[in-house]
């Protein structure tokens, strides 16, 4: 037997759907009447109202623009510090570079420097 998918249908027709469950006295009836199991009809309900929660949590708050704007602030912080790491061994090895010494090696063999004449 072939299961149907019902999450398949329009959006408006699950809206429409929900809102006429809740003007029915009787869901059973309606969801013989649209063709969809009672149980989807609820987990469509469902759906509509979690998907408003979460639409009213993202509205702009204004402690939802704080919690925003702290993490860009640690996240420009985080890049600010990585930036200045790199500045920071650029500079050493510029250091290094102009004054002609050669980086030591941890593995104990020295780094072949140009013959004095």
């Amino acid at each position: 037997m072939k299961k149907k998918r019902w999450g398949r249908l329009p959006a408006e027709f699950k809206e429409q759907a929900v809102e006429k469950m809740k003007k029915s006295a009787n869901v059973s009836a309606l969801a013989v009447e649209l063709g969809v199991p009672r149980r989807q009809l609820y987990r469509w309900q469902r759906q509509l109202e979690l998907a408003g929660e979460a639409a009213a949590e993202k509205a702009d708050s204004p402690d939802n623009e704080l919690n925003r704007l702290r993490r860009e602030n640690e996240q420009l912080a985080l890049s600010l510090a990585k930036r200045q790491l790199e500045v920071d061994f650029f500079r050493g090895a510029s250091r290094r570079f102009k004054d002609g010494r050669p980086n030591s090696t941890s593995s104990g063999v020295g780094v072949p420097t140009p013959k004095s004449e």
